[in-house]
């Protein structure tokens, strides 16, 4: 009866079991987290320097630091700018004199409203020997629009307000309430070759007669992925200076590293 009852059973269907079953483990949700998180923002900039002597029937030194970096994140950006340049040479009774001698800094903050149009602060400081000034400060805000921003061609204006103020060597101050207008441009020649330009304009709100700008032009040849040799130059006008002449003009030749 057994065997008989056995064989009226029906056959069921059996079903391959695979050996192993190939499943790739998910991701911890942290390292997901990381991956999606954006790049955080890091300073980049360049820093360069030259240095010149002769000696013999005529002793000239001639020493230059420039400083420049950035950081900017999805809403803002820090830019910070220095430099120093000394010189001095022998005179006709044997001394050295010096002949120029100056040292300043700028930071400036933009906050972006939208992909074009932000708002700025800034302010800065600078020391001029030859021009007569022991101290110029100037520290303001406005607002900025980038015309341009690609990878080889940047262009923005800026258009704000500055309390702006000097202080002579010769004793005496003139402090009044400016106007910042200003330009920056970078353009990548090419790979190899980049040129920065900028202007800075301060015209007074109180007197016409008062107004300082200053114009620098470099340009920039890799020598590697990270040094460069740079011509330089700066350009400051004063309608109402502390020395005899209105337009100092700076020329450099430096050696400089990217970061």
């Amino acid at each position: 009866m057994l065997p008989l009852f056995l064989g009226l059973l029906p056959t069921l269907p059996v079903t391959a079991v695979p050996a192993t079953l190939d499943v790739a483990p998910a991701a911890p949700a942290a390292a997901q987290d990381a991956a999606a998180a954006p790049a955080a923002p890091k300073w980049t900039g360049s820093v360069s320097a030259g240095l010149s002597a002769t000696d013999g029937n005529t002793e000239v030194t001639n020493a230059s630091i420039d400083f420049n970096a950035e950081r900017k994140g999805e809403k803002d950006r820090w830019t910070v700018k220095g430099f120093w340049n000394y010189a001095e040479q022998q005179n006709a009774v044997g001394d050295n004199e010096v002949t120029q001698r100056r040292v300043g800094a700028s930071v400036k903050y933009d906050y972006f409203l939208s992909k074009r149009t932000y708002l700025f602060a800034n302010g800065g400081a600078e020391y001029d020997f030859k021009a007569g000034i022991d101290l110029r400060t100037y520290v303001g805000g406005g607002a900025g629009y980038q015309f341009y921003d690609t990878e080889t061609f940047k262009l923005s204006g800026e258009a704000g307000v500055n309390m702006f103020n000097e202080d002579f060597r010769a004793g005496g101050s003139d402090e009044y309430l400016a106007a910042r207008l200003a330009e920056t441009l970078g353009w990548q020649i090419r790979k190899d070759i980049k040129f920065d330009h900028s202007i800075e304009a301060f015209p007074s709100l109180e007197d016409k007669d008062d107004f300082f700008g200053k114009m620098d032009n470099k340009i920039k040849l890799n020598l590697t992925e990270t040094m460069f040799a740079q011509a330089q130059w700066v350009m400051n006008y004063d309608n109402t200076p502390a020395a005899n002449d209105r337009v100092d003009n700076l020329y450099m030749l430096t050696l400089g590293w990217s970061f």
